[in-house]
């Protein structure tokens, strides 16, 4: 379904007026040249919702870039530490190079630390997603020693990181309450917050 520039423009709008908090773009990649357009013609027509990325975190530092200044809220998932694992179940061979150099990009641009509004509304910041994945597939350990040690200490407040147990090939069982409570220990106890 081909959708104009300009009707995305219109369609942004329209959920401002409608009342919601913020556009929330589920993996846009492939659609940034059209959103950075719609943003140049709704921005002058009043658009003031916050603008929400929401990635798997394997994207182009150069995509990102044309982004800075437009995005207020990157909303990540850090998937793998190991690049044998996310290319077996994600097809991308080099994710762990490419998604935290994303991240510090992320990082660079919306800042240290997450900005609520008086309703307690995200405003501007990095959440990171962490999925747990079973049988410790993701490499949680090591997904949230980065965080903790490249981007957390960087923050007046801590980076923002969410737990998140996968249901996809898995069934829900093979995620063990253990491996949860594991990774959310060993983020804190490495100096997040």
């Amino acid at each position: 379904n081909a959708v104009s520039v300009e009707r995305l423009a219109e369609a942004m709008l329209a959920l401002q007026e409608q009342g919601c908090h913020n556009l929330n773009l589920v993996s846009p990649t492939h659609f940034v040249p059209q959103i950075v357009a719609a943003l140049a013609l709704a921005v002058p027509r009043g658009l003031r919702l916050p603008l929400v990325y929401n990635t798997n975190a394997y994207d182009s530092v150069a995509v990102l870039r044309l982004l800075d200044g437009l995005v207020d809220i990157y909303l990540p998932d850090l998937k793998y530490s190991d690049n044998a694992a996310a290319k077996e179940y994600s097809v991308a061979g080099n994710y762990v190079q490419a998604s935290r150099a994303a991240l510090k990009e992320m990082y660079r641009q919306v800042g240290p630390d997450l900005v609520l509004d008086e309703a307690g509304l995200a405003r501007r910041g990095l959440i990171i997603r962490h999925l747990i994945l079973p049988n410790h597939i993701a490499g949680s350990r090591e997904c949230l020693r980065f965080v903790a040690k490249e981007l957390s200490p960087l923050c007046r407040n801590g980076a923002r990181i969410a737990l998140l147990e996968w249901g996809g090939r898995f069934s829900k069982k093979d995620n063990t309450r253990e491996e949860i409570g594991m990774a959310g220990k060993y983020y804190f106890s490495h100096g997040g917050f």
